[in-house]
């Protein structure tokens, strides 16, 4: 059986995101209020952006040609308004509303029923949004010869196989200066393109690589073009406290000769910035659970580890990160002592210059173990998920010396998720115990989730992003499986503008079936696996190494 760590609550659900129904028509004037605007029908999206991908670019001009000279007749040329025009309205939009299949650089024309000011034009009164949230920039123009056609055309193609709101607000005037009699929204989703995803063949068995296998056990990539593997379980019940090293460039593995000081699994393991890798805390068992202060440094110059200073509360399955001075912020956590086990609320801060550890200022609203953690670009922490803390987020204000909680909170529940950073240095978080969710937190935006979700439930898998923004999501467990599931699975993200789409690989798997291991990228840009808890939890952890490499 595959293991679950001690005091993992079954959270309520986050339930899935609004799914596109209520398919529409062509308009002939603004929506009433109550009716849901924007949406596509449900299960046919795809096939019908598949097939209308393949009208040729003439046949749309030619659509829009069309549209355009009925329009020039009834708004009577390019005078005023036409007999029968009685407001200012909307009376007809190309592509139409609920559209699918448009072309990413297509125009957006607007129809008016009377001649348009085009000083009132502008990105306020007409905005082009994706179903990500990101605006869309473009020129917005009067057509000279019908002042009652409005054209957008955006700087750079739309987001594929996206849905895009227009929003045209009653801010846009006619030339006699009225406003326009109500806004109006409508909504039209792009060609699908193919994205650049994974095949079976950039995935590399290496074989049993590792001299011991392992679960979870850390691997941190190293400034030479290795990557450190230490600690783990051997299997239940034995922590090893054997470090091995991977060349990236001839990819062999060596084991060191020198050992661990303390043997540890579930610990927290960061590069700091002298290329130095900071070992801490973690467990030396987990029947009886036995978490540990101990600290130790791996020095590359000397292939061993060297003392460090102790946490000032012994913990496992922590998280941390390497401020921008130096320090490393360690949050959270699981722990023991008189009162029995808990989950932690507090965090510390290490000077490795100083060797000492320090109880950082403020805790937590709520306690939190098996989490992320992200540095911010302004030097706070955010933290996300974690058992015990529901859907919830919190800042770490470094400079203020308090945790703060943003609001929105995130969409999803994530209990020991697949995380890691994207290449622009935002956290990436999905799945986890009981959940489908994506979670990303964005600097400027806050929580956002993507497109889609997870497409299979799996905990303890592993993430690591690729360059480029693809995001590898491999192996975990399904816990909902009776008995429970270990996946050999994998599903790629997908970056679309500030969020982006899952997409599930089909005949692409990893050559085990895996939870509980390291994904790993290193600075040549490939994605590296190790270890993992093997199907049959009562055998010893894989030593399987898997590269996956990038197109």
């Amino acid at each position: 059986m595959p293991i679950l760590p001690r005091g993992t609550p079954r959270p309520a659900g986050g339930g899935l995101p609004e799914a596109w129904t209520n398919g529409g028509a062509l308009r002939d004037g603004p929506p009433p209020p109550s009716e849901t605007r924007g949406t596509i029908p449900a299960g046919s999206s795809e096939r019908q952006g598949r097939s209308s991908a393949r009208v040729g670019r003439k046949m749309w001009e030619r659509l829009l040609l069309g549209m355009l000279l009925a329009c020039t007749a009834a708004c009577g040329g390019g005078g005023g308004a036409g007999p029968f025009v009685v407001t200012f309205r909307v009376d007809q939009v190309a592509p139409p509303d609920q559209a699918s299949g448009i072309p990413r650089t297509s125009d957006i024309l607007l129809f008016f029923s009377r001649p348009v000011d085009s000083a009132t034009l502008n990105e306020n009164s007409l905005q082009v949004v994706a179903e990500s949230g990101d605006r869309i920039f473009g020129s917005r123009s009067v057509a000279p010869l019908n002042p009652g056609v409005v054209r957008f055309t955006p700087i750079q193609p739309f987001y594929p196989f996206a849905v895009h709101r227009i929003r045209i607000s009653t801010e846009v005037r006619d030339r006699d200066g009225a406003p326009l009699d109500s806004a109006y929204e409508f909504a039209f989703q792009t060609a699908e393109e193919d994205p650049v995803l994974l095949e079976q063949h950039q995935i590399v068995d290496l074989g049993d690589l590792l001299s011991f296998g392992r679960f979870f056990h850390r691997a941190t990539p190293l400034n030479d073009a290795q990557i450190l593997v230490a600690g783990g379980y051997a299997s239940l019940g034995s922590v090893l406290g054997r470090i091995e090293i991977l060349s990236t460039r001839t990819r062999q593995g060596f084991l060191l000769p020198a050992p661990l000081r303390e043997a540890r699994a579930a610990h927290v393991q960061v590069l700091l910035g002298d290329g130095r890798v900071l070992l801490a805390g973690g467990e030396r068992a987990d029947t009886p659970f036995q978490p540990l202060a101990s600290c130790e440094i791996y020095d590359p110059a000397l292939f061993a580890t060297v003392p460090a200073a102790p946490l000032g509360v012994p913990r496992s399955f922590a998280h941390a990160v390497l401020l921008a001075d130096g320090r490393v912020f360690l949050s959270g956590g699981q722990t023991t002592g008189p009162g029995g086990f808990r989950f932690l609320d507090d965090a510390e801060l290490y000077d490795p210059v100083a060797d000492r550890w320090t109880p950082a200022p403020g805790r937590m609203a709520t306690s939190r173990s098996g989490h992320f953690s992200a540095l911010l670009p302004d030097g706070d922490v955010i933290l996300v998920g974690g058992t015990s803390a529901g859907s919830s987020g919190e800042r770490y204000r470094l400079l203020l010396g308090r945790f703060e909680t943003p609001s929105p909170s995130a969409a999803s529940f994530h209990t020991f998720p697949a995380a890691t950073l994207l290449p622009d240095g935002r956290p990436f978080v999905a799945g986890g115990f009981d959940t489908l969710g994506v979670t990303i937190f964005d600097p400027v935006f806050g929580f956002l989730g993507a497109v889609n979700q997870v497409g299979e439930e799996r905990t303890f898998a592993a993430a690591a992003a690729f360059p480029d923004g693809r995001v590898i999501l491999t192996g975990g467990t399904d816990f909902k499986s009776s008995p429970a599931l270990l996946r050999t699975s994998i599903e790629v993200f997908h970056p679309i503008g500030s969020t982006g789409k899952m997409f599930p690989l089909v005949g692409v798997r990893l050559p085990r079936a895996s939870s509980h291991h390291a994904a790993t990228t290193a600075a040549d840009g490939t994605i590296w696996i190790t270890g993992g808890l093997p199907t049959d939890s009562a055998l010893p952890g894989l030593r399987q190494v898997v590269v996956l490499e990038p197109k």
